[in-house]
């Protein structure tokens, strides 16, 4: 219903927020640590599948779209592998982080439209406050596995490891 979508988007909104909060009070407080950089990405991962389940869920209980659940699982799957190229990157190639930063300063597509947690939750409640969840699931399930692919080409392309 509309109520529980605003309430819902307020209580993602707040969640958001205060995760934005937890890590740059780390940062300014010097409490930062390799554990909490990872705890804090697990989670994130956790929280924004979660996410994505209830959306399914909810839409299918509502629609009985079969089409649903395949959208979903796309969006979840394309978030998942983008999750683990990123890590497997850092762990294969120092040089990684510093190519995709200045991938995301050169490309004005990949730095407005990067398929990371801001980008992903900010899409997830505006579809939701307009009642649009369903091409949501589609967008992200689509626009996911072609980000998470030209992210792949154009890491291994700068890496050299491109055949």
């Amino acid at each position: 219903t509309g109520g529980a979508t605003i309430f819902g988007s307020v209580i993602l909104y707040i969640s958001i927020l205060f995760d934005f909060i937890d890590g740059s009070l780390a940062r300014i407080k010097g409490m930062q640590s390799k554990r909490g950089e990872f705890l804090d990405k697990i989670l994130d991962d956790i929280g924004k599948n979660a996410l994505f389940l209830a959306i399914m869920y909810g839409l299918y209980t509502n629609t009985g779209d079969y089409l649903v659940w395949v959208f979903g699982f796309l969006a979840i799957t394309s978030s998942l592998m983008m999750s683990f190229m990123h890590a497997l990157f850092q762990w294969l190639f120092p040089e990684a982080p510093r190519i995709i930063e200045s991938e995301k300063k050169g490309r004005f597509f990949v730095r407005h439209f990067s398929y990371i947690e801001p980008f992903i939750y900010n899409m997830m409640i505006l579809f939701g406050l307009f009642g649009k969840l369903y091409w949501y699931l589609v967008i992200c399930g689509i626009y996911g596995w072609i980000f998470m692919a030209g992210s792949f080409f154009i890491i291994l392309r700068k890496t050299g490891k491109i055949i």
